[in-house]
């Protein structure tokens, strides 16, 4: 019998795909056909053919093989899987990436991934270490900072969830399947996949100062997945894919000053130099205006009129302006700059202040027992009762939403 080499059974697989890619009118009915047909042409197989690869942590160890010294705090790209002396999940993925028609189950791909590990409390400021994984089920392992991580891939396959309709939208997300291809291939992040919902956020700023901090970045991403497993993906300056230039914003072809009072109308007029809309040139469908995809943040030191944030109210509701620091505490004093984003985004989302959200709510009214704004990122300092409890409740609000506020957002109200 003749041994053939694996470099055939690679090369076949190459020569099928693009022998299927470009055949438009062979028999669909046949088999070896059909399992690569994608036929609303939206980056998904028609077939179960489609991969999703999501990524495990099974232990965290010293080199010693011990946990003496305590737990390390882990994030993987943006998002915190264990706070400091928290045991990890073993079955919640710590990343997930997704392939369609750009790769076929009998190829193997490469994917990365940011690790942050340290046993200090903070992991915002903790150096990334790249790790890699690849589309199989498969095991490795990981030494960062004295201590062993044990990785798991799991591969499973899937079909287009609508294989003949693009524009669907089967997570609600406000992202169709096309579009989510489009993401995915051009990211390399969780964001992008037909069956996961996402929000993408890209971030600007009046001045280098005003930035949104790796901190509330870790905080954001991490508590929008823990409650409702939404990948919230931003983009900051270090991060110009999809064709992104995220960071500094000019007004009227100018720098802003140092202490240029920001308002959401200037926030609204600078989406375009953050978010492009062709990405014809990164290989995206030209009738796809990217830049819809997108919620755009810009921070400042003040906003217009003294606000503290300001938000899209109806549709399209895909812009927001914060402050971005308590005055001389900064932006991470209780968390500050990470509950202005997540109250300004809630009303993008459709929600309410608590005691406002009735039956008026764009998304609906929460029950009379969630109404208390001191239970809710939603809270606003403007329901306290004086000057001294404005900041007590600035500080003390939760980062996180009520339960009826989770239920009731609406990620499609982006356009």
């Amino acid at each position: 019998m003749i041994a053939l080499h694996p470099k055939f059974f690679a090369l076949s697989a190459v020569l099928i795909l693009t022998l299927m890619s470009s055949c438009q009118s062979c028999n669909q009915d046949n088999p070896l056909v059909a399992a690569f047909v994608d036929s609303d042409g939206d980056g998904w197989y028609d077939e179960n053919r489609n991969q999703r690869i999501d990524l495990f942590i099974d232990s965290v160890d010293n080199n010693s093989g011990t946990m003496f010294g305590g737990r390390p705090a882990i994030a993987i790209d943006d998002r915190i899987v264990a706070f400091s002396n928290q045991s990890v999940p073993t079955d919640v993925p710590v990343a997930t990436r997704t392939i369609g028609n750009w790769g076929a189950p009998e190829r193997t791909d490469a994917f990365g991934a940011n690790l942050r590990l340290t046993n200090q409390i903070d992991i915002s400021s903790a150096t990334p270490t790249r790790i890699t994984f690849q589309n199989l089920n498969a095991t490795f392992t990981a030494s960062v900072s004295g201590f062993v991580v044990r990785f798991r891939t799991v591969r499973t396959l899937f079909p287009d969830p609508s294989p003949n309709d693009a524009n669907a939208d089967n997570d609600a997300d406000g992202l169709t399947d096309k579009e989510e291809a489009s993401i995915h291939t051009q990211t390399a992040r969780s964001a992008g996949s037909p069956l996961d919902k996402d929000i993408l956020l890209v971030v600007g700023f009046t001045h280098p100062d005003w930035k949104l901090t790796q901190k509330s970045i870790d905080l954001l991403t991490t508590v929008f997945f823990d409650r409702r497993r939404i990948n919230l993906t931003i983009f900051t300056q270090e991060d110009r894919a999809l064709g992104l230039t995220p960071g500094q914003i000019r007004i009227d072809g100018e720098v802003p000053a140092r202490d240029h009072r920001l308002s959401l109308a200037e926030g609204r007029a600078v989406r375009s130099q953050l978010a492009a809309s062709d990405l014809s040139e990164f290989g995206v469908d030209a009738n796809l205006d990217m830049s819809l995809l997108f919620h755009v943040l810009v921070l400042a030191e003040h906003l217009a009129n003294d606000d503290w944030g300001r938000a899209e109210a109806g549709s399209a509701a895909n812009d927001l302006v914060c402050r971005s620091h308590l005055p001389f505490l900064g932006p991470d004093h209780f968390e500050y700059q990470a509950k202005d984003v997540m109250h300004e985004l809630g009303h993008n989302l459709g929600l309410c202040h608590p005691p406002l959200s009735d039956s008026t709510c764009p998304t609906g009214s929460i029950p009379q027992a969630e109404r208390n704004g001191g239970q809710s990122a939603m809270g606003t300092p403007a329901e306290a009762a004086g000057p001294v409890e404005v900041m007590i409740e600035a500080l003390s609000r939760p980062l996180d939403y009520t339960p009826g506020q989770w239920a009731n957002m609406d990620l499609r109200r982006l356009r």
